[in-house]
This record gives structure tokens, sequence and C-alpha cells, in this order.
């Protein structure tokens, strides 16, 4: 299989990350882009802080064999917990994802920030929080944490039908932030349930990224290597790769979403 060093990768939990990998692709085009989602040990939220530094090693080594120029840690958990210890420890630039909680309390109000537990007990995200109270005092900042909503959207995703009200904390909010990258996929039915906008992180992520590519020689070569994976060519000239053992799954959900974005239902996606 070909690869083309000089690319991106992307690493989530899960199937969270999708939704970074398409708000980045529409800003980033012509770059490729290698996607890992590590679903078998999905969701991250609950784990013990040892392992998400563990299995997050695990994939940086593995994109560092790609010959990447940046990794996007596409998982507010992963970036919460050892972000600045990963761009210590690698010598390529490293972005994480924030929950939007500044654009969130802009305009004052009661604020819901919906997090796994991992982050929302994170020194990162608590930290976060104090910049907000203390940038915009006049609005009200509640974290949220929604044990089981991640796993439950990793497990129901290609069922439309799934309810995922149970795992939503009551309350009355005039603003939601997504403060995980899984909730991105139910945006609207966040929003319907809390009769109020909701913010996630994912346009940052990309505008960082365009920033960091546009801003470098960006110099692409091709060359060949075993990468076991997937590949998509939908809305882009470079393809995204999909690695690890569920690769055929998120390249199924990540067509459907473009397909969706395109004007276009893919129902049965073709294999390759």
């Amino acid at each position: 299989m070909q690869y083309f060093t000089g690319g991106v990768g992307f690493f989530d939990s899960g199937i969270g990350g999708l939704t970074v990998l398409r708000a980045c692709k529409s800003r980033v085009p012509g770059v490729p882009f290698y996607y890992l989602g590590d679903n078998g040990r999905a969701p991250y939220g609950n784990l013990p802080t040892y392992l998400i530094r563990a299995y997050t090693r695990e994939a940086l080594d593995y994109f560092a064999t790609l010959g990447v120029q940046a990794v996007v840690l596409a998982c507010n958990t992963v970036t919460a917990v050892c972000a600045d210890e990963m761009r210590r420890a690698y010598p390529f630039p490293i972005i994480g994802v924030e929950p939007a909680v500044m654009p969130a309390v802009r305009n004052g109000g009661k604020v819901g920030v919906l997090t796994t537990r991992a982050t929302g007990e994170s020194q990162r995200f608590l930290a976060l929080i104090e910049k907000a109270k203390r940038t915009y005092p006049v609005s009200e900042i509640v974290p949220l944490p929604c044990d089981g909503l991640a796993k439950a959207i990793e497990d129901g995703i290609q069922n439309p039908n799934t309810d995922y009200s149970p795992y939503l904390p009551k309350a009355e909010l005039d603003g939601v932030v997504l403060g995980c990258t899984h909730y991105v996929f139910i945006q609207k039915q966040i929003s319907t349930f809390y009769h109020c906008p909701t913010f996630d992180g994912n346009i940052g992520v990309a505008n960082r990224l365009q920033t960091l590519i546009n801003g470098g020689a960006n110099v692409v070569k091709t060359q060949n290597l075993s990468v076991f994976g997937r590949t998509s060519s939908i809305g882009n000239h470079r393809p995204v790769f999909f690695l690890g053992a569920r690769n055929t799954q998120n390249k199924r959900i990540y067509e459907q979403m473009f397909a969706k974005i395109r004007g276009r239902v893919v129902k049965n996606p073709k294999k390759v």
C-alpha cells in the first residue's frame, strides 16, 4: 500500500475523533491523514491516567514510524490528561482539542460543560474553567460529567433511533459545551434536550492545524510502505488512511458523514 510522508496523524479512543477529522479535512484538503481509533479499548473517560498515557504513547510511536509532520490528539480526555507530556516526548507538533468554554461564556448566562469523568477531573480542565470565570465573571459555568455517554455513542452511532437522553444530566442552561469529541455526533439531540445552542472545539483544532501546515514547508513526498488499514478518498485530494483493528468501521462512519455533507447518501460504502 502506498502512503505519503509528511501526513498528519489523528488519534482518538474510538470514533469521536472522526468529527475532528471532518473539520480538519475541509481546511487542509491537500495533506494525507492517518486516523487511528482505539475502539477496542474505548472509552477512555473512566480509565486510570497511567493507561491513557500508555495507550497514547503507543499511537504516537506508530505515527512516528509513518513520518508524520504533526499529530492531532482528537480526544478531549487524552488532551486533558497528557498533551503537555506528549509534546515534550515527541519531535513533531501535537495539537490537542479543548472544550470550547471561552466562546460559550462570552455572552453570559448559565453554561453547562459536558465531559467524561477523566476530563472533568483533570487539572487542565479545571484551569480552563477558572480562566473562563475570571475572564467572564457574569457567566455561570456548570461542569456536567456524563458517565457512559461516550460508550453509548460508540455502540449506538449507527442506529439513528438511539436515545441518549438517559446519559444527559438534567439542567436549565443557556448554552452547552461539548467536552468530548464523541458528543459532536449527537449535537442536535443535545441542543434539543437542553433547548439551547451547543459549542465544540473542532473548528479551533482545524484552524490551528491549517496555520501549522501553511506556516511550514509542507513538502509531501511519496514513498512505499506496508500499512495495515483502509483508505478513503471522499472529498479530498489525498487519501485518509484508517488504521487499527476497527479501521473498516471507522472508514464507513467517516464516509457516511462526508456523504451527507456532499448531499449524497452512501447506504453501503464499498470496502477497499
